[in-house]
């Protein structure tokens, strides 16, 4: 049962020319990787907010959600890193959601969305970590490559929440 006749491969070879509309899809996505790109409508000139404030590509996964990693340095501060990853509740509710931090799961972390989506929310992010509530506009997280795909799962997953803040940030800025 092991020997395969020689006549096999043959018959396979013609196949994949019957599948063109398979390769089409794939070759129509940007060549870049997905991620995102981080803007803020915020006055304030906090250096936590600059330090966010970039373009992010996917890296990896970290508690079953995609993360992603800023591409541009920060000047002045070459080695540092920054990440916006999710976070699951293993450690409490207060530490769940969507974090932008040093490095994934660290304990140097800038912002904090209670959103649990499968992509980071566009609107809702906390300017500390810690602050009493979300500003409007301080942070949008908007995807870069691939727009149409992440979409609406970002709409879906964090719509309840998101979705009436976005208004307000656009007439408030």
């Amino acid at each position: 049962g092991m020997m395969r006749p020689q006549g096999y491969a043959g018959v396979g070879m013609p196949r994949p020319v019957a599948r063109p509309p398979v390769a089409n899809v794939a070759v129509a996505k940007p060549p870049a990787k997905p991620g995102y790109k981080v803007t803020s409508q915020s006055k304030k000139d906090e250096i936590g907010i600059q330090t966010l404030v970039g373009d992010y590509e996917e890296k990896g996964t970290n508690h079953g959600k995609k993360f992603y990693q800023k591409v541009q340095k920060i000047s002045g501060h070459e080695d540092v890193k920054v990440f916006m990853y999710y976070w699951d509740a293993r450690d409490g509710a207060d530490f769940s959601g969507w974090w932008f931090g040093d490095q994934v799961g660290g304990s140097q972390v800038w912002a904090r969305s209670p959103s649990h989506g499968p992509a980071p929310p566009r609107a809702g992010w906390k300017v500390p970590w810690d602050a009493p509530a979300a500003e409007a506009g301080i942070l949008s997280v908007d995807p870069t490559t691939g727009a149409g795909a992440v979409a609406p799962a970002a709409g879906g997953g964090g719509g309840p929440m998101t979705a009436p803040k976005n208004p307000a940030a656009m007439g408030g800025a």
